[in-house]
């Protein structure tokens, strides 16, 4: 899931940065054809890989990103012979480990459950200080003692 959402992010700053200001370079020169001083932004493979990577570090998930890169680069650089082979091999691998999935799951569902009680408990704490709070500013207001709208 995380490599074909870096694939998407690939294609996406692909199509951003290269196509169409191939596109909007050849409308400009056609344009403007007598004037040789254009105004646009040149980009480049490294300036790609810097937005990419500086996408990845905003949304945390630099070290997949990475990662996916390294896959890219490996991808581009076997022959298609060991290519199908290592496809073959991990398809096998993964056929044979679905278990991880489901124990992923499983300490997900866990996780989630604890993390949501903890979470209510600190939420009911903060909103009881801040009621208390506030009946306190309302009666130093007020100057004398108000009735309590609680009902515990």
């Amino acid at each position: 899931m995380i490599i074909f959402q870096f694939g998407i992010s690939v294609f996406v700053t692909l199509r951003a940065y290269i196509i169409y200001p191939m596109a909007r370079n050849k409308r400009a020169s056609r344009k403007n054809q007598n004037n040789r001083k254009q105004n646009y932004n040149n980009p480049n493979f490294w300036g790609m890989i810097q937005n990419i990577m500086i996408a990845g570090m905003n949304k945390g998930q630099l070290l997949p990103t990475i990662f996916g890169l390294i896959l890219i680069i490996l991808a581009l650089k076997i022959s298609p012979e060991v290519a199908g082979t290592l496809f073959f091999e991990m398809v096998v691998f993964v056929k044979n480990i679905w278990y991880i999935g489901w124990t992923l799951a499983i300490l997900s569902i866990f996780g989630w459950y604890f993390g949501t009680k903890k979470l209510r408990r600190l939420h009911a704490k903060e909103m009881d200080r801040v009621s208390l709070e506030k009946s306190n500013l309302q009666e130093l207001a007020a100057q004398k003692l108000l009735a309590s709208s609680n009902l515990t």
